[in-house]
């Protein structure tokens, strides 16, 4: 089946992992749904490295959900960094509303930054919010051309 979006989701918490599954699981079935466990393993996703380079099985995210670690917001700036993937919207969930932490993800080059609730039905809810806008609302162009191995 040929998804027109993908999110690639860099969580190592499997209930957290599974609360996400279930809400992308109410969406309609054009979107594709990665999880990867590392900032460095979400960079080699989006460069097609590896298991990755299979780009029918594990397609450039239209969106990819983080956390606010500075290993993740380091993924973060460097998909900033890559002009050919300026159309890919990150969405970062905070465990705080921390002016520093918020401040920093934006740095980085957050799009959006979402509270993370402890409450895993009101984390579905969020997630649910989450990927009805930017899959159902947001209209932007496709990518244009891979990424290289640099």
């Amino acid at each position: 089946m040929h998804h027109r979006h993908c999110v690639l989701f860099v969580e190592d918490d499997v209930e957290v992992v599974e609360v996400f599954r279930d809400a992308f699981s109410r969406l309609t079935e054009i979107y594709a749904l990665h999880v990867v466990k590392s900032a460095g393993e979400a960079i080699s996703y989006i460069r097609g490295i590896g298991k990755y380079g299979h780009r029918t099985e594990y397609p450039l995210p239209t969106v990819m959900v983080t956390g606010v670690g500075e290993d993740r917001l380091r993924a973060v700036e460097w998909l900033r960094g890559q002009p050919e993937l300026e159309c890919v919207r990150v969405v970062v969930l905070a465990n705080s509303d921390d002016e520093e932490t918020i401040a920093r993800a934006y740095q980085a080059g957050a799009h959006s930054c979402l509270l993370k609730s402890d409450d895993f039905e009101e984390l579905r809810e969020i997630l649910l919010v989450v990927g009805r806008y930017w899959m159902e609302c947001n209209h932007m162009p496709a990518l244009s051309r891979p990424i290289g191995q640099d």
